[in-house]
């Protein structure tokens, strides 16, 4: 849960010289309480509660029967690029909701309490969002790219967002994106290379990438070039789903 900013900070402890290169037996017994000294200010410092500012934070309430968020104070240049509007109100779904919470700049007020990072998880996965889809979207997020769900449900393969450059993206002036994306785990049935061919062509001449996700990570494979490179990429997704 975020709470308000104090003064005081924990921070990581600076690295040095190694105390142990080889060897674990050939540490002394100095050098084995360094470095459990270090080892449990690393672990107090990682589970040490987020503090952030709240004058810092933008305010949305939770629509229940829509199972969306509605802005009421917006802040940040993030606004610009996440939502919609309608009726001069603008909703975030419940995968920017989600996000926005979790980074620290967004209060969720849910029947006029503030909501927990916990509890905004669990409005979530009540709205029905795709664990990988969040990863992928908030991966992308993370890196400066502007990360909109696609609508293109009536292709073979789903493609789940458009994806632009910084700065590239104006909600008045919507041009094609850097990207689209596929998301899937490696646990999903495998994709299909002619299908995600007809994609490519469909969508041309903006790429399509592929993002996979396996125990939280995610990678990328470039798809639409045709070369040797990407089928085998592809093959590989293939063989290890």
């Amino acid at each position: 849960m975020c709470v308000m900013a104090s003064h005081k900070r924990r921070v990581l402890p600076r690295r040095g010289k190694k105390e142990q290169l080889s060897e674990p037996g050939n540490t002394t017994t100095n050098q084995k309480k360094r470095i459990e000294k270090r080892r449990r200010k690393l672990f107090s410092t990682l589970f040490t509660e987020k503090r952030i500012q709240r004058r810092n934070w933008a305010i949305a309430v939770w629509d229940v029967d829509r199972r969306e968020a509605i802005v009421k104070v917006p802040k940040g240049k993030i606004f610009q690029t996440v939502g919609y509007f309608e009726a001069s109100k603008q909703y975030l779904d419940p995968l920017e909701v989600l996000f926005l919470v979790d980074i620290g700049v967004l209060e969720l007020q849910v029947n006029g309490i503030r909501a927990s990072v916990q509890f905004a998880y669990q409005l979530a996965v009540e709205a029905g969002i795709d664990w990988n889809s969040f990863l992928v979207y908030a991966h992308l997020r993370r890196l400066g790219f502007v990360v909109r769900k696609s609508h293109c449900e009536q292709l073979v393969c789903s493609v789940s967002f458009s994806v632009w450059k910084p700065g590239t993206w104006k909600r008045h002036d919507v041009r094609n994106p850097l990207f689209y994306c596929i998301v899937c785990s490696f646990l999903d049935r495998p994709l299909i290379w002619e299908q995600v061919q007809m994609v490519c062509e469909y969508l041309s001449p903006v790429a399509v990438r592929i993002a996979t996700v396996e125990r939280s990570a995610v990678t990328f494979f470039d798809c639409c070039d045709g070369s040797s490179t990407s089928k085998v990429e592809i093959s590989s997704i293939n063989a290890m789903c």
